[in-house]
């Protein structure tokens, strides 16, 4: 974990360097962690100097909190049940994603 105040700097650093660059088919994401800058005038600075070394598709601004139950629930269910522990791992499952949208998680598996 970062301190948001270091969010622009290391962006800046990362770009200048090259390491946000997409080439070869491969990607590169930046997850941005709530508080994304103090007021509305530091976020949209923020946001301006991300999008001088990112693209808008490569930035995943996240709230932890959202998704600490999701991953609580999935955990439970693995882990408290007998018949999915033997098959939820790693060699049958190759991603989890969830989606939070108007209030609800999808859990999609």
């Amino acid at each position: 974990m970062v301190s948001a105040r270091f969010f622009a700097p290391i962006v800046q650093h990362l770009g200048k360097v090259g390491l946000l660059e997409e080439k070869d088919g491969n990607f590169r994401w930046l997850v941005i962690e709530k508080p994304f800058g103090t007021d509305l005038a530091s976020a949209k600075e923020l946001n301006s100097c991300i999008l001088k070394f990112a693209q808008e598709t490569q930035v995943y601004r996240i709230d932890h909190f959202l998704g600490k139950d999701t991953v609580q629930s999935i955990l439970a269910v693995r882990f408290a049940n007998a018949m999915f522990e033997p098959i939820f791992r790693r060699e049958y499952i190759d991603n989890v994603h969830g989606n939070h949208r108007r209030g609800r998680v999808r859990r999609v598996l």
